[in-house]
């Protein structure tokens, strides 16, 4: 081998060796854990996040990251100098904050360092990120910093950055998907009442729109609804020989879905025109409800109904709104003629009211009583 050819080896030999550390030292940054030095200095948040993970190269918003734990990247990460695991940090995200703005902070910046960690462009938010992470180790998450507070006026702009970073409407693209298809849970044509279930990846709040399908008239709005809930619409009565076709559109702020036309009474069923003779299961289930007229925070309610008539056993629904949220629906078993489900009552509860549904055909339900519920020894509401 001549001296050029040695030369020559030398030089490939030296730059695989270059690679392999490059590399090597791209594995320990992207495994290890979060460090606080990574956010107090500019340098190191770009440097650190440009050699992030790649798997999705756009800003998903902080209602993702809060529902969905399985996509993030790191397994622990520190905020404000405080130490979090994944499962802390949710929990902490989900806490409202009853007006303690440190809350609103810490779950916009924790979802940028998400975003980041997951290779977005860090060029326009670094250094937003380091000024609200110093921020909150002054400032830590509960200290009850509130609107109007001095310490407040510094941190808002910094929330505002954040929360466009993580929208898409700074330096990267939104991850948005847009919501899913309403399902329909009650068409009930002796009430004229409809509802759908209506849910969004990304967990955005979202606007709900019913239609008439035969003019296409709005018959209601609902706006910010929280993902994974139900919503209903009542009507004037419609007389059950008329048909009548609806439909849902649903969106965020980015996209909308349209659901399929539903119809009551189903077209799609042939009927005997001797059906027309007998009434509906609700006017035929002879029942007691046995529910509590009053529940207690901290304890299960327990929501019993018996059947009088064991000749008919339809399945049983109940719908309740607690402490003035969207509505619920849950099943009840039935165990030897009684109807049996329970809910946790919260410490904060005030009140709630439930209706009760049989079915009567295949995803139609008919109500059969509706009550309220008080909760004594519920404190003060909020």
């Amino acid at each position: 081998m001549t001296k050029k050819q040695r030369k020559r080896q030398f030089r490939l030999t030296h730059v695989l060796f270059l690679i392999v550390c490059v590399f090597s030292l791209l594995r320990v940054f992207t495994s290890a854990p979060v460090s606080m030095s990574m956010f107090s200095d500019t340098e190191h948040i770009s440097s650190t996040f440009i050699m992030g993970h790649e798997s999705s190269i756009c800003a998903h918003r902080e209602g993702f990251w809060r529902h969905h734990p399985e996509e993030w990247p790191v397994e622990n990460l520190t905020v404000g100098g405080v130490f979090y695991t994944k499962a802390e940090a949710i929990m902490v995200m989900d806490t409202p904050g009853a007006g303690d703005k440190t809350y609103d902070l810490f779950r916009q910046l924790v979802a940028t360092m998400l975003n980041l960690f997951c290779g977005c462009n860090p060029e326009c938010i670094q250094e937003t990120v380091g000024l609200a992470d110093t921020w909150l180790v002054s400032y830590p998450v509960g200290s009850d910093v509130h609107a109007n507070s001095a310490a407040w006026k510094l941190a808002k702009p910094w929330l505002k950055e954040l929360e466009q970073y993580n929208k898409g409407l700074l330096c990267e693209e939104s991850c948005n998907s847009p919501p899913e298809p309403p399902r329909m849970l009650l068409a009930n044509a002796t009430m004229a009442e409809l509802a759908v279930h209506v849910s969004d990846v990304d967990y955005d709040e979202l606007t709900v729109r019913f239609y008439d399908a035969q003019n296409d008239n709005l018959l209601g709005e609902y706006a910010e609804v929280k993902s994974d809930s139900n919503v209903s619409l009542a009507l004037e009565a419609v007389p059950l020989n008329e048909s009548f076709g609806w439909y849902v559109i649903v969106s965020d702020q980015y996209t909308e879905i349209m659901s399929e036309t539903w119809w009551f009474p189903d077209e799609t069923n042939e009927t005997d025109p001797m059906d027309n003779e007998t009434s509906l299961p609700a006017d035929r289930f002879d029942y007691r409800d046995l529910s509590p007229l009053t529940a207690v925070p901290n304890m299960t309610y327990t929501f019993q109904v018996e059947a009088l008539n064991t000749s008919i056993s339809p399945e049983m629904l109940v719908v309740y709104w607690y402490n003035e949220t969207n509505q619920t629906n849950l099943m009840l078993d039935n165990h030897d003629g009684v109807w049996n489900a329970s809910i946790f009552i919260a410490s904060n509860g005030t009140q709630f009211w439930y209706r009760l549904y049989i079915a009567y055909e295949a995803g139609l339900w008919d109500p059969v009583g509706e009550h309220i519920v008080l909760v004594t020894d519920g404190g003060d509401e909020s």
